[in-house]
């Protein structure tokens, strides 16, 4: 929606930080079998996250967006990392491989995600930033991407805390931003529904 806003530079690194939200409570799956269907034949060290179609599309509009269109140089690159199950994105990869130190039985845990996936925001957030406005708006994106499914779980609330705390935003501005996200997201749901009635 403002993405536009950002800098060239600032829209990259917005990209692969809501990769990470999108993917830090998604379930893993090894060798393509989530943690029930797991055998003894199983090649554990094949590990990917389950791709929610919502949310993949939501991403690919943040390309977009951003100029990452279908004619633009870069788009390949970026969804060829994304989306592609032999290449990872440097956040996906970066994920998977704090998980992967985990026991098994703890790596699909909320509380350990969380953890892992916030160790990864604090790698990808660097830099200052242009300003305090491109802070405000990134932080409203990820909110939109994080109430796709409804609701913020507590990995994604988790992680846009850390946001905030890693771009030094307000309180009263975080509550002031969830609450117009929630409003905007509820109006959006209302809309498609009348729509496809």
């Amino acid at each position: 929606m403002f993405l536009h806003l950002l800098p060239e530079a600032e829209q990259g690194q917005f990209l692969d930080i809501a990769w990470l939200f999108s993917i830090s409570d998604n379930s893993l799956l090894w060798d393509g079998k989530t943690e029930a269907e797991l055998t003894g034949e199983t090649d554990l060290k094949k590990v990917c996250f389950q791709v929610i179609e919502s949310e993949k599309a939501i991403l690919e509009n943040f390309s977009r967006e951003c100029g990452k269109s279908r004619q633009h140089p870069d788009y390949t690159d970026f969804f060829g990392k994304i989306f592609n199950d032999s290449l990872k994105s440097d956040a996906e990869g970066k994920l998977i491989n704090k998980l992967k130190s985990l026991p098994l039985a703890q790596q699909n845990d909320p509380a350990q995600r969380q953890q892992a996936a916030s160790a990864v925001l604090a790698e990808l957030v660097t830099g200052d930033g242009s300003s305090p406005t491109a802070h405000k708006i990134v932080l409203f994106e990820l909110m939109l991407l994080c109430l796709a499914d409804g609701v913020i779980s507590e990995t994604e609330g988790g992680l846009l805390k850390h946001f905030v705390e890693l771009r030094q935003i307000d309180d009263c501005i975080y509550d002031d931003l969830l609450e117009r996200a929630e409003s905007m997201n509820r109006e959006t749901t209302k809309t498609i529904s009348l729509i496809l009635e």
